[in-house]
C-alpha cells in the first residue's frame, strides 16, 4: 500500500550555476509537487529560472520556468501540480547567488 509524506520536499537558494533544487526522486518513490514558492530576498532585482528533468542537468529542453527577473523583495507562488518519477530532477539557476529562495511543497509516493 502506498505511503504519503505531504511536506516541504526542499528550501534552497540557487546559484548562479546548475543547482539541485529537489531530487533525485528516491527509487520506487514518485513525487507530486503541488506548490512553489519564489522569493527574491536581495536589494535589487535578481533572475531565475527551473528546470525538470531526467538528470540532474539543465537544458533549453527541460525549462519549466525561463529566466525571469524578479523585483527586489517580490515573492511568485506556483499552485498546480508537477509529476515526477524515480530520478527525476528539479534545479534551477539564479542571476546572483543565495538570494532567491525556493520553497517546493508535495507528497513524496512509495509506490514499492
Amino acid at each position: 500500500m502506498p505511503v504519503d509524506n505531504f511536506k516541504i520536499l526542499a528550501q534552497v537558494q540557487p546559484g548562479t550555476g546548475n543547482t539541485t533544487i529537489y531530487g533525485a526522486v528516491p527509487a520506487n518513490h514518485e513525487t507530486i509537487i503541488k506548490g512553489i514558492n519564489v522569493v527574491n530576498n536581495h536589494s535589487s532585482a535578481v533572475t531565475i529560472a527551473l528546470y525538470l528533468a531526467t538528470s540532474d542537468a539543465v537544458a533549453e529542453a527541460n525549462v519549466i520556468l525561463p529566466a525571469v527577473s524578479m523585483a527586489a523583495g517580490s515573492f511568485a507562488t506556483y499552485e498546480g501540480t508537477i509529476t515526477m518519477d524515480a530520478g527525476d530532477f528539479l534545479n534551477g539557476i539564479a542571476g546572483t547567488a543565495s538570494e532567491i529562495t525556493v520553497t517546493v511543497y508535495g507528497d513524496e509516493i512509495d509506490v514499492s
